[in-house]
């Protein structure tokens, strides 16, 4: 049987941890890994670079999926914010994270759109 790599895309944490997940359950898969720059060399664009768990679109999962779901999901994520920051812990891998309120997101997000407003887009 001919091998096939798989591939991830993008090389955010997304698609790295995708891979990481893939090899913890069937070592030895060849991975191609896709991405515009280096993986992990920054947001995308189509996020913020933001990892935090799904708490704050409970209203949303809740419409769409129902209460159980909605807290499978919230739950999930958290564990998986968790997971990453043990993982990164783990391996000496600094990724600039720190935990926040919503509040302090909001105060620096503000801050930097009164020091650098042509840089944020929105």
């Amino acid at each position: 049987m001919r091998r096939r790599p798989t591939s991830t895309d993008p090389g955010g944490f997304t698609g790295l941890w995708t891979t990481l997940e893939i090899l913890r359950r069937a070592p030895g898969t060849d991975i191609v890994l896709l991405g515009a720059d280096i993986c992990g060399g920054g947001a995308s664009g189509a996020d913020a670079g933001y990892l935090m768990p799904m708490w704050a679109r409970f209203s949303s999962l809740l419409a769409l999926g129902g209460p159980e779901e909605a807290r499978r999901i919230g739950e999930a994520s958290a564990q998986a914010v968790d997971d990453i920051l043990a993982f990164a812990d783990e391996h000496g891998i600094d990724i600039e994270y720190r935990r926040a309120t919503w509040a302090a997101l909001i105060r620096d997000f503000l801050t930097s759109v009164v020091e650098a407003p042509g840089r944020v887009q929105g």
